[in-house]
This record gives C-alpha cells, structure tokens and sequence, in this order.
C-alpha cells in the first residue's frame, strides 16, 4: 500500500504480538535493498481479534491506504495518523449481526468508496448489504436485501463495467442449501437480482473476480472442493460476444495435486492481462488465451421485483383476494421467493407468509384479508422462464 506522501509502494506484514497487532512496512533502498521504515512500523495497542480477515484499500481516494478488518462480530477501520497506528471500531453501529463475505471498491469513477458484505442475524438469517464510507469512516446504508431462500452467499464482488453495455453489478456467489453445489447471482446496485449466471457448480464459490481477459468480458471463480474430496478449481465464466451467454471452463496444469484455492487477482504486465492464483502451496501465473472446446452455460430463470401502491392493487382486488397478473414479458412464473408489505404508520418492510399466497403461470393469487385495511405498498420477488 501507500502509506506516506512520498507516494511510493510499500509491502505491509501484519502479524501478532502477544495480544495486539504489530506492523511492519517495508520500503526499498537502491544501497541496502529492502529495509524496514522504523517511522511507519510499530507494535500498536490496536488488539488482534478471532477471525480476523484485512483488506487494504484507499478509502478517501487520497493516495494513503487504510486497513478494513472484517471479523464475524465487527468491522474495523485501521489507519496511520502520521504519527501511530490508530482504528476505529465497528463502523457499522449495527448490534446482534455477523459478517461473512464481502467486497470494497470504489464506486464508477468517483472515489467514493463502497463496502458490499453479507450479514446475517441472531436468527441465521442472511442479507446482503451495500454501504459507502463517510469521511469520518462511519458507514452509510446504501441498499439491503434478503439473500433468497435456499442461497447462503460465500463470495461477493462489486462490479463498475460489466457485460456487454458496462453495467453496474454485483455478483454474489452462493451455496445452494443442503448441497455442495453452487450459484452466481447477478444484483444491481439496488440489490435487486438481475439474472442467474451459473445455475449449478460443483464446491463452494470461495473467491470472485472479475476483468477483461484477451478482450472478453471474464467472470473467474475460486472453487472449494477440498470438502468433498476433490481438488479446488479455478473455472472461467466468458461472454459470449454480442449476447448474455455465458461459457464455461475449467483452468487446468496445476503442479499441486492437493490444488487448494486460497486468493486471486488479476495483473497487466506488457500490456497482457494476466491471473494470479495463490494456493496452499505457492503462486501460479496463468495467461488466458482463445479458447474453443466449450460448453455454453443458458439460464432460462431470471429474477425482477415489482412493488405496487394500494391504488394499483384495487385493480386486482375482489373480496378480500388479489389476484395479480403478471406483465409480459415477466411470465411464466418460475416460482415465488417472498412477499413483503407495508401498513399505514410503518416504513418497515414486512414478510407475507407463505400460505397467503399461492403462484400459476401467469397469475399470483394473495389473500390480504388480514392486512388489507392498513395495507400501503406490496413487492413480490419472483422468478420467471425467460424462454
């Protein structure tokens, strides 16, 4: 990172001294080679924590790093004030939550910076939540959403430029409950579900990049699959060119026969885009080329949100039923993930139960005889064949 206003890159080493972290920045010398800034290096009283995972990234878009500590219980900002290590704790103020997988990134080519996490509750229940970093370091709701039934997210990547039209996107992968298989969901910035990019992959979607490989739009995923006895993968999703379908394949030569996936990124060098993939056992430098033997991977489920106000709903109302038909374009239904509604004197969103409502093709039939009277605004998430 850069940790001073000479500008210049230094390696950071985090590692632990008794209870607390220790930094230490290295920068280089053309007589002594690589040496220790004294200045920027410190043991602090910044205590170390279980689970701890960092990520560094220039918040403030400044030309100084920080450091975002993620653990299950909190999230940290640690950063140099010139004179010590400092950090501020639990930046988003938000008590009985866990955090999981997540992602920071600048948003398009301004230097706001967003943090895309998943998060769950005290009950297990997992969302999915886009904040931005004030300049105090606080954090910012930006957009939330609940994780769709059956999902458990494991890897989130933000997204400025995607596809074919440069698209904002964030791209969530996830296990599919009670399996070992896994899917890669598209949301806008809205949190809202755009498109299924991968239905059905074998192992744990561990890592997510995504980059311009060889002049294609390249989704690259780190697979676990240590678990069920298999080596990990590294499979590449790219675009077809003038479509949305997405081909698949699966990088292969790796030297490591107990192949396990632990980061990637990817690097311009001579002008060539290459990935980096560091496992158990070293780095691996790969150049992705044309390639032709492969399958092409269609989902026909997508998924849309639609949110009524009461006066649209009276259209469809008959006796305490409404009994909703869906928009061309958005049907056949594939199946209906959750209802929420609103009531008069509340801004929160609540949960319609299941047997309220029941899905056919081209219809949503929802029974509101207990909400109708104070009824304000419903949304329906579902899902549609698209062909």
């Amino acid at each position: 990172g850069i940790f001073a206003t000479s500008g210049d890159w230094q390696p950071l080493v985090i590692s632990k001294t008794g209870t607390n972290l220790d930094f230490s920045i290295f920068e280089y010398d053309n007589t002594t080679g690589w040496a220790l800034n004294a200045t920027l290096s410190s043991e602090s009283i910044i205590p170390s924590i279980t689970g701890q995972i960092f990520k560094l990234f220039d918040i403030h878009g400044d030309g100084i790093s920080e450091i975002i500590r993620v653990s299950t219980g909190q999230i940290d900002v640690i950063y140099h004030n010139g004179t010590e290590w400092k950090i501020i704790t639990n930046v988003t103020n938000l008590p009985g939550f866990e955090y999981y997988s997540f992602d920071i990134a600048y948003e398009g080519s301004t230097t706001n910076t967003l943090l895309a996490i998943n998060q769950e509750d005290m009950s297990d229940n997992s969302y999915l939540y886009l904040y931005r970093f004030e300049t105090n370091y606080s954090l910012t709701k930006i957009a939330e959403s609940d994780s769709p039934t059956n999902f458990i997210p494991t890897s989130i990547k933000i997204v400025n430029y995607f596809s074919a039209n440069d698209r904002k996107a964030i791209l969530v992968g996830g296990l599919i409950a009670n399996s070992y298989y896994s899917q890669l969901v598209e949301y806008n910035f809205n949190f809202e579900i755009v498109s299924i990019l991968e239905d059905a992959l074998l192992g744990k979607i561990s890592v997510l990049e995504y980059d311009i490989l060889n002049n294609l739009n390249s989704i690259i995923l780190g697979v676990e699959r240590v678990t069920i006895g298999k080596m990990d993968a590294v499979i590449l999703l790219r675009r077809t060119t003038g479509t949305e379908e997405w081909i698949s394949f699966e990088l292969s030569g790796w030297d490591d026969t107990k192949f396990q996936v632990l980061d990637m990124l990817t690097i311009q060098e001579n002008n060539i885009r290459k990935l980096i993939v560091a496992s158990k056992t070293g780095l691996y430098q790969t150049i992705v080329q044309d390639i032709t033997d492969l399958s092409t991977i269609t989902s026909p489920i997508f998924y849309t949100t639609v949110s009524y106000s009461k006066t649209d709903l009276q259209q469809f109302y008959d006796n305490n039923i409404l009994s909703i038909i869906l928009e061309d374009g958005k049907s056949p239904l594939y199946s209906i993930s959750k209802i929420y509604y609103k009531t008069s004197g509340s801004n929160q969103w609540n949960s319609l139960s299941i047997d309220n409502y029941r899905g056919w093709r081209n219809e949503i039939r929802i029974d509101v005889s207990s909400i109708w009277s104070t009824l304000t605004s419903l949304k329906i998430a579902y899902s549609f064949e698209s062909f």
